[in-house]
């Protein structure tokens, strides 16, 4: 028979990235799930490693005042949601403390850069896109989440991220789960023009949905990406075209460009010239028809990858006052692509991100020869989970 591990009380100093409480035991660091930071909580560790341990939380035994009850029933099982037991302003802070500590170690971050961040007007049901698994019960098929175990299926009834229209497209799934079987994996999209659609991952929808940006209304495959959280995707826009106008830059590069959204925003805030780049084909003749059909055709598009595209790009004319937006995958610019940017160095580089860890790391490299940074912002793109989106502008310190 196993034993149970002892309970122990510790002090919560601070948050780490991905929502985990840091307290100390001993002065070794112990990480903790739904606590905050200031509260007295008693735990019990359940994964011990070399330099920290891992607890469940027993019991709050002195709350933080920014505890709030979670709206949703299945936080704790589900891996989701990490901030729904705080209040939405305590989340905030948190998450650009986060932030800022990534940043902290790069000299070439001054506190005048770092801009207030911004929030999400709605931090609970503001997801137009969820992906849900089946799992067979004894009350039959459910839909559900993988858990906090990481291996087992949470089945829920409603999901406190989702759009209202996905969560009344959800209370439908007895009327239509007989299409499908243990171990499907279904998306639910919402847009303006057609409510939700629901598919099989197995067999992902061929037709096109309209999205509407700020220059005007795109087409985008139903299964390809655009931003969970609209209003946010669009203060985010707005914040980029501000900048590219008060920069009154000559051109601009989209580098993983996708389906070319911030392309579309830079040439509607009137840029001349505009190019975009990605390794998706698809999604750059996509990218051309929407340009077309804004009336915008002068963008040029091209499929390939980015790497190979800066090996044979010629040097810009001296002076030029040219932009570069790069909007990595998660894994943050590879080596060659950093080699590529310090090698034409552009005089502006505006960096999107949605990994404060990688993004820290690639700006370590940008500044520590080329790059000063002007700008740092957090867009809450995901509230109440540990995600965000960044916004970095970095000027060239010299001249080519």
């Amino acid at each position: 028979m196993l034993r149970a591990m002892p309970e122990y009380t510790i002090e919560i100093t601070g948050m780490a990235y991905r929502g985990r409480g840091v307290g100390r035991r001993d002065g070794k660091v112990v990480f903790v799930s739904g606590v905050i930071p200031g509260e007295c909580v008693r735990v019990r560790t359940v994964r011990s490693c070399k330099s920290y341990d891992e607890a469940d939380l027993v019991a709050v035994e002195r709350s933080a005042p920014s505890r709030r009850v979670p709206e949703c029933p299945y936080v704790g099982s589900c891996q989701g949601c990490c901030y729904q037991h705080l209040d939405y302003a305590e989340e905030m802070r948190l998450k650009d403390s986060q932030l800022q500590d990534f940043l902290r170690r790069i000299p070439e971050v001054p506190p005048e850069a770092r801009q207030a961040p911004v929030p999400s007007p709605e931090p609970l049901y503001y997801r137009n896109k969820i992906v849900l698994h089946t799992v067979g019960t004894k009350d039959g098929l459910r839909l559900g989440y993988v858990g906090a175990d990481n291996r087992t299926v949470v089945p829920i009834d409603c999901c406190a991220l989702a759009l209202p229209e996905i969560n009344a497209a959800l209370a439908r799934w007895p009327e239509f789960s007989a299409s499908f079987k243990p171990g499907d994996r279904i998306t639910f999209r919402h847009t303006p023009d057609r409510g939700v659609l629901w598919w099989n991952a197995k067999h992902p929808p061929e037709e096109m949905l309209t999205e509407y940006i700020l220059p005007g209304a795109v087409q985008l495959p139903a299964a390809g990406f655009f931003q969970v959280n609209r209003p946010v995707a669009d203060l985010l826009m707005r914040e980029v075209i501000q900048l590219v106008r008060s920069l009154r830059i000559d051109s601009m590069l989209d580098l993983f460009c996708g389906s070319g959204m911030f392309a579309l925003a830079a040439a509607d805030a009137g840029v001349e010239r505009v190019a975009g780049v990605d390794v998706d084909g698809a999604a750059i003749r996509l990218a051309g028809r929407n340009a077309a059909a804004l009336n915008v055709p002068f963008i040029r598009f091209s499929a390939v990858p980015v790497e190979r595209m800066l090996r044979g790009l010629p040097s810009s004319p001296p002076g030029e006052n040219n932009l570069w937006l790069v909007d990595p995958p998660r894994q943050g610019l590879d080596a060659r692509t950093l080699e590529g940017l310090l090698k034409h160095h552009p005089a502006h580089l505006l960096y999107i991100s949605c990994a404060p860890d990688t993004l820290a790391r690639d700006l370590a490299k940008l500044c520590a020869s080329v790059y000063r940074v002007e700008r740092v912002r957090l867009f809450d793109m995901f509230p109440r989970t540990y995600g965000f989106e960044s916004l970095v502008l970095l000027s060239a310190r010299h001249s080519r």
